[in-house]
């Protein structure tokens, strides 16, 4: 079902590896080493003038425990696996997962081997049907967006208590969103935290699996478990040894389970702290992850000490009441759309100005506009722009008669502004009154 054994490393092996760790010389000094999609500098160095290629600013003889990786925007095309080996950092420069893209057909694309790697911000889009996108033996994974459309997204498992980790990422793949299995003899652990595991058309959007012995121990909080043919999420433990699958999930969203074999564990939906019921999000099969304002899993988590402190996209993990289930943290409902200013200039051409947080904005509204002592006259309101945590102005003509007896008296203008972001997102209203001065 896997071919993670073939990547396993037996317990002789990890013996080896540890010592070596041990036995490395110091080193001055940590270096900070640059890659860019057509990168060709020196590979001993990866100067930030002249970057390298992604395989020798991660892989190279030279790289050294401590080491830092800045991958520049772009698309990577890799046709064998990214092996992290050494405990370093690689990331994008632009936070969250949008800047930089590895795009590989290698079973994996990435494996993690050392116990304090970390890889973060960058997307990774694994093709063909084999193998996984993320493999992770240790280390931590954030900010990632994962896509397997015909194969295991993300993959991971280790022999140290809590050091496979995965959070604040989307795993989405075509078999399998998470599969965290067990292989060999021993107890591997896996922990994930603020991750939306998707599965379009596969079995389970995250299987916990016990092979030849193995146990599988996985950690699951704040967690969106979406889809499967069989169930949101599985246990499975083969039967006729000691191979056994443990799940404990808490603060998720999953809506069916199914535990098969030998020995498992795997709460109900709705059990505990977690919510029987699937997050409302907008286009997972087009792989947009973010959440509705209808989705049950805003504000349903809690804070633990895997959490982070940003989202997938880079934004503040906790913007409402309590941090959010899942890789997205919705903005805080109260703050994504807002008119600006408190007074009004008695003109004939009034303007307002309104903001709106969300990713594609468009913004309208009307003027109750009321001269002291006289009737009342509603006025449409044209946006100038719209967009993106824009200043949105918005404004109205009067008819001149309106606009004097504005200018000699005074008065107060009503405002009703509507957003829009994305028709099926949301739709959200905010009045304010302003008061307007003679003129």
């Amino acid at each position: 079902m896997s071919c993670w054994r073939r990547l396993r490393f037996g317990p002789a092996a990890v013996l080896v590896l540890a010592v070596a760790l041990l036995v490395l010389p110091g080193v001055a000094s940590a270096a900070v080493r640059y890659a860019a999609p057509a990168g060709t500098g020196p590979a001993g160095s990866c100067p930030q003038a002249n970057p390298c290629s992604i395989e020798d600013a991660v892989e190279h003889a030279s790289v050294a425990a401590g080491d830092e990786v800045v991958l520049g925007n772009g698309d990577y095309n890799l046709t064998e696996t990214l092996t992290v080996g050494k405990n370093i950092t690689v990331h994008g420069v632009t936070p969250g997962y949008t800047g930089s893209r590895i795009i590989s057909e290698a079973e994996p694309s990435i494996f993690m081997i050392p116990t304090q790697a970390v890889v973060s911000d960058l997307t990774l889009i694994k093709s063909g049907d084999k193998g996984q996108g993320l493999g992770i033996a240790n280390g931590l994974a954030e900010r990632v967006q994962v896509i397997a459309p015909q194969s295991i997204a993300c993959e991971l498992s280790s022999a140290d208590a809590g050091n496979a980790v995965i959070r604040n990422s989307i795993c989405s793949g075509g078999v399998y969103g998470v599969l965290a299995p067990a292989t060999v003899v021993g107890i591997e652990f896996a922990v994930l935290d603020g991750v939306t595991a998707h599965t379009d058309g596969g079995e389970y959007s995250i299987l916990a699996l016990g092979e030849n012995d193995g146990q599988i121990n996985l950690t699951a909080t704040n967690t969106v478990a979406l889809g499967g043919t069989i169930a949101s999420i599985g246990a499975s433990a083969e039967a006729g040894n000691s191979a056994r699958a443990d799940v404990s999930i808490s603060s998720s969203a999953y809506v069916t389970t199914m535990e098969t074999g030998a020995i498992t564990t795997l709460p109900a939906p709705g059990s505990g702290s977690n919510i029987a019921a699937a997050a409302v999000l907008a286009n997972p099969a087009g792989r947009d992850f973010h959440q509705l304002p209808a989705s049950p899993t805003i504000d349903a988590g809690v804070s633990g000490p895997n959490s982070g402190a940003l989202d997938w996209e880079a934004a503040n993990r906790v913007q409402g009441p309590a941090i959010d289930i899942g890789a997205d943290e919705a903005p805080d409902a109260s703050k994504i759309l807002a008119l600006l200013g408190k007074k009004v200039k008695a003109k004939r051409t009034l303007r307002f100005e309104a903001r709106c947080l969300s990713t594609a904005c468009g913004i309208s509204g009307k003027a109750v506009v009321k001269p002291r002592g006289s009737k009342k006259k509603t006025r449409k309101l044209t946006p100038a722009s719209a967009g993106q945590g824009e200043k949105t102005k918005l404004k109205t003509k009067l008819p001149k008669k309106l606009a004097r007896q504005l200018k000699r008296k005074g008065g107060k203008v009503k405002v009703r502004a509507t957003g829009f972001a994305n028709p099926v997102s949301f739709e959200q209203k905010v009045r304010k009154v302003y008061k307007v001065k003679k003129g």
